[in-house]
């Protein structure tokens, strides 16, 4: 359906004309588009806005009386059934072994931990596309003297990023919550934080897909001066999937900060996923017998192996 039959659709959808009597020219075929998408349209609408019933309903009762008065088939594609269905999805928790290195510091082995559930570079098979949301996530580090410290703990990680198209505009945003580890001038401080984006998305989220946040956050501990600074910026990113749904994602962050031990905070990311799709998930699954279970059996279910790269810094 292209732009013009779009508006005179949408036309049709509104409860104050007679879709029969308002209809411009066209096929039968056209006619039945047009009554088809205005039917969806405000029937969405219907259950989205909570519109009132006793204007709704025989307006909708009239469009379908008008497109069964057409004898043509439906112009619309069937909807195909995705490659995944959501009960085939990835398995929400992540362990992860990996090495991290910076400036002139020790070198840590890293592991890492995540409960649940989906981050932009898993597999997207079974979930929205341009969705996210994490829980618990972790990752501890351990230098070559055998000291540790938690580089990481998210309570909770989100982010909707859904693009406009011709019919939703659509607003992105992400909400982030825990703890990390920060560069100040003598190493690195832990801090807690809440920090939260808005903005907007566009692309696909199975190609080319982009946003642009503005951000704000609170934080709080030993990597600030005072019980509590503020800050605000701006976050982006741009990823792009492959026909085989490996995923390179750039994102960036730039933080004013409120205090004096940080002017401004940036910080830049490359992560990639190749080879496997799926994380590292241990599946206990019944064996029966004769519908009654017998064992149960615990497996590695399948293998990601992710490439990644991070390049962070803070300026003053």
């Amino acid at each position: 359906m292209d732009d013009a039959e779009l508006g005179k659709a949408l036309a049709l959808s509104d409860p104050n004309v007679d879709a029969e009597k308002v209809m411009p020219p066209g096929t039968d075929a056209q006619k039945a588009g047009r009554l088809e998408f205005a039917y969806e349209s405000l029937n969405f609408r219907f259950y989205d806005e909570r519109l009132n019933r006793e204007l709704i309903a025989p307006k909708l009762t009239q469009l379908l009386m008008a497109r069964s008065r057409l004898n043509v088939d439906s112009p619309f594609s069937p909807v195909t059934r995705p490659d995944d269905s959501p009960d085939s999805g990835h398995g929400s928790m992540r362990v992860g072994l990996g090495y991290y290195s910076a400036g002139n510091e020790n070198g840590q082995v890293t592991l890492h931990w995540r409960a649940a559930y989906h981050d932009m570079l898993d597999r997207p098979g079974g979930f929205i596309p341009g969705a996210q949301i994490s829980f618990l996530d972790v990752s501890l580090g351990i230098d070559k003297e055998g000291d540790a410290s938690l580089n990481k703990l998210y309570l909770l990680d989100a982010m909707s990023l859904a693009p406009d198209n011709r019919i939703f505009s659509s607003w992105s945003w992400n909400v982030r919550a825990g703890s990390d580890r920060q560069p100040v001038d003598n190493g690195w401080e832990n801090r807690w934080f809440f920090q939260g984006g808005y903005g907007k998305s566009w692309g696909s989220a199975d190609k080319l897909h982009g946003y642009l946040l503005v951000s704000s956050e609170v934080d709080t501990g030993s990597a600030v001066s005072r019980n509590a600074s503020f800050g605000v910026g701006v976050e982006s990113g741009l990823s792009y999937q492959f026909a085989n749904q490996d995923r390179v994602l750039l994102s960036g962050q730039y933080m004013a900060m409120f205090d004096s031990r940080f002017g401004a905070r940036s910080q830049a990311a490359c992560n990639g996923t190749t080879l496997c799709r799926r994380m590292y998930q241990f599946v206990r699954k019944p064996v029966t017998a004769n519908g009654k279970p017998t064992m149960s059996t615990v497996r590695l279910e399948d293998i990601s192996i992710f490439s990644v790269g991070r390049v962070v810094w803070s300026l003053a």
